[in-house]
């Protein structure tokens, strides 16, 4: 794991001790760790979104505010080392991508959520569980900024469609012991629709206004954006895109745009334009 999802696994962790142990009389939450840390506590949201490296003091302090043990500590510190050597090496050859994730990296893009100030958009077949999100877009409506500002666009398969239909076969058809191409051609569309179910009852329970498009068209690749931060996955035969590698991607550096973020963004925007449909 990169340093940005052991420092979160260490946060949650500490968070969740202290939400069980009857006998702390100490809340622990991310504001009480930063002050341990020497931080501010939105310092501390920057580096558990990745938005910011962390020096290895830093990695050092963190580490004893949240009590870490030796080899764990060693662990944030190497990491914390990577992190801003891989991102310095990005920043130079590779056009805006700035790690690789074994898996979508939930707990980082829910940080990011909490975080967001100007767009979170969504390129997907359909979406897991959409409420998983329900805290980090209730904590984002909690943070000092013009909801009316910010754009939140999720753009899915959709369900009636060929290319929803296929990608059910992409997934399944050669890698299960059900051959009936009709009973497997209609799972995708099935967990399509129950994913904007789930967006659609995650905008009322948040009240936060969603706009929710359906795409005819097979994307290249799934996108959750989260203002200059991407992270983009692939459609890989045999597996879901969230099990699958990702990409983490800066839109631009410094004012100019990547060339990698530029495809991205591109590619969402001609999609969302393409398809007009409401769901």
């Amino acid at each position: 794991m990169n340093f940005t999802e052991l420092l979160n696994e260490f946060v949650n962790r500490a968070i969740q001790s202290s939400d069980t142990d009857a006998h702390n009389k100490k809340t622990i939450n991310k504001k009480t760790i930063a002050e341990k840390a020497g931080l501010t506590e939105s310092a501390l949201s920057q580096h558990l979104s990745g938005r910011k490296n962390a020096t290895e003091q830093t990695a050092a302090a963190l580490a004893r505010a949240l009590k870490l043990g030796a080899s764990e500590k060693d662990m944030l510190l190497i990491a914390a080392r990577e992190s801003a050597e891989q991102s310095k090496q990005a920043k130079k050859t590779l056009d805006g991508i700035i790690a690789v994730h074994a898996g979508f990296p939930d707990l980082v893009f829910k940080e990011c959520i909490c975080n967001a100030t100007e767009r979170i958009w969504i390129l997907e077949t359909w979406v897991v569980n959409p409420l998983r999100y329900h805290d980090a877009f209730i904590e984002l409506t909690k943070n000092k900024i013009s909801m009316s500002d910010l754009s939140i666009r999720i753009l899915c398969l959709d369900p009636d469609s060929e290319a929803a239909r296929q990608r059910s076969r992409d997934l399944w058809l050669h890698h299960t012991n059900v051959k009936d191409e009709n009973k497997i051609a209609d799972v995708v569309p099935r967990r399509i629709r129950a994913s904007i179910e789930e967006f659609n009852d995650l905008s009322e329970l948040a009240g936060i206004e969603m706009d929710i498009r359906l795409n005819k068209y097979q994307p290249p690749f799934s996108a959750h954006i989260c203002d200059n931060r991407a992270f983009v996955g692939f459609f890989v035969h045999g597996a879901q895109s969230d099990t699958a590698s990702h990409l983490e991607v800066l839109l631009d550096i410094k004012g100019k745009t990547t060339e990698f973020g530029s495809m991205v963004l591109d590619e969402f925007k001609f999609l969302w334009d393409l398809n007009l449909m409401q769901s």
